[in-house]
């Protein structure tokens, strides 16, 4: 009724409650009413969440008092602070702060901070506070660092796209330029190998012309000797005398016609051998006998064997490889000409052959000037050389190691100063892997 009817208060008392610091709901706060000039407690009210009416929602305290009197009041907050209320009546509503001044409230607080520091339960809940702070703070470093993460790998992949895309222009363009210097590259080679072919031709030619020379002047000085019988005997069987010396004359041009046949045998046994050095007919892959090779190089380069120098020959009992032939005499005729060039007046070129396992092995040595500790490692170069300027190109030896390589085989060299220099040409017999 006394809710349903707040109209009718002039039988009560109101106490509110207002600036409650050491409690948000002012809870514990105890209100003790008296009559004026007595202490004597008529009546008494404590903020507890189930007393005091309904009216404590509003930090209200309500007591039913006599009319026509005067009360007064203690208020016992919860910070231990009493603040007193007089001259109070009905009808009346009185508003009450906890601290009457700001230095009470100044000191309040530190208090009140001193004690909560104090306690278990402040450092806990700073405790708590920290952690969540810290969790916050973890997840929010995990998202943004994510985040970052992913920034910047998106921003170093298109960097990394963008340079690979620059790198790949620059690729292509060094490719074209390396498949220009390489066709420029192939046409020099081909000059240079053509050159060095150039040179071993015109030794071809000098042993050619040298070794047909005698058989070629036999053949045509009895020819010109068989035209002179030829002509004798016409005449004399137009005359039909001298009978006899037609006998005598027919004699003659039997032995002219043998030696004639020898002198061509000896031609033709030389165009023989120049096409098995050269091979015109074959540029296929064949099973030759290196002796044969070894014997055409050097009959092609007798014209410049000196006097002084003699060859020896070892030659094992080896199989037949697989090779191009005339490119594997290119080889032979090189490093016997280095052979005999290299002996000055007297000495010796030694050439022996063996099988090794399944290579066969041709040694050429010299007892000649040798090459130098320092210079060996160069002999294969392109260019390298060590005869005087318009003897040599320097491409023998580099196009050998090349014909050889492509063999599948090796040359190896051991040389010293003023005593010689071996050369061993290693080729296998069968060829697993046929190079170009």
């Amino acid at each position: 009724i006394l809710y349903e009817n707040q109209t009718n208060t002039k039988n009560f008392i109101c106490i509110e409650l207002e600036g409650v610091l050491s409690n948000a709901n002012a809870f514990g706060t105890k209100v003790f009413l008296f009559e004026a000039d007595s202490q004597k407690i008529i009546a008494s009210r404590e903020m507890n969440g189930g007393t005091a009416y309904l009216s404590q929602n509003d930090k209200k305290l309500i007591f039913g008092i006599e009319p026509d009197r005067s009360y007064r009041a203690e208020v016992h907050f919860p910070s231990g602070e009493i603040v007193e209320l007089n001259n109070m009546s009905a009808a009346g509503t009185y508003s009450i702060s906890e601290f009457s001044s700001p230095q009470k409230e100044i000191r309040w607080f530190f208090y009140h901070s001193w004690r909560s520091i104090r306690s278990f339960d402040f450092w806990l809940m700073i405790f708590q506070w920290i952690l969540l702070i810290g969790v916050v703070i973890a997840i929010f470093y995990f998202i943004l660092r994510k985040y970052l993460i992913r920034q910047t790998e998106e921003k170093l992949r298109e960097e990394y796209l963008l340079r690979l895309e620059e790198k790949n222009d620059v690729l292509k363009e060094k490719n074209e330029e390396i498949k220009k210097l390489f066709e420029e590259f192939k046409f020099t080679q081909s000059q240079l190998v053509l050159s060095e072919k150039m040179a071993s031709l015109g030794r071809l030619v000098a042993g050619v012309a040298h070794e047909l020379n005698n058989p070629i002047s036999f053949i045509y000085a009895n020819v010109h000797q068989l035209s002179k019988y030829i002509r004798k005997i016409d005449d004399a069987l137009k005359s039909k005398t001298d009978l006899k010396d037609v006998d005598e004359l027919f004699k003659e041009i039997d032995e002219l016609i043998e030696e004639t046949q020898k002198g061509s045998q000896a031609v033709k046994e030389l165009v023989q051998n120049l096409r098995r050095f050269s091979h015109l007919d074959s540029a296929e892959w064949q099973r030759v006998d290196v002796h044969n090779g070894l014997e055409t190089s050097l009959m092609i380069l007798k014209p410049e064997i000196k006097k002084g120098v003699s060859i020896q020959k070892d030659y094992g009992e080896i199989p037949r490889v697989e090779c191009h032939p005339g490119q594997i005499n290119q080889v032979f005729l090189n490093i016997l000409t280095n052979a005999v060039q290299a002996i000055d007046e007297k000495g010796i070129v030694s050439i022996v052959t063996r099988k090794s396992g399944d290579k066969i092995e041709i040694e050429i040595s010299d007892n000649g000037k040798g090459i130098n500790k320092e210079n060996i490692a160069n002999i294969f170069d392109p260019f390298y050389s060590t005869k005087a300027v318009g003897e040599g190109t320097g491409l023998g030896l580099s196009i050998s190691l090349t014909i050889i390589k492509n063999h599948n085989g090796n040359i190896e060299v051991e040389s010293k100063s003023g005593q010689g220099t071996k050369f061993i040409i290693s080729l296998p017999i069968h060829q697993k892997s046929k190079g170009k």
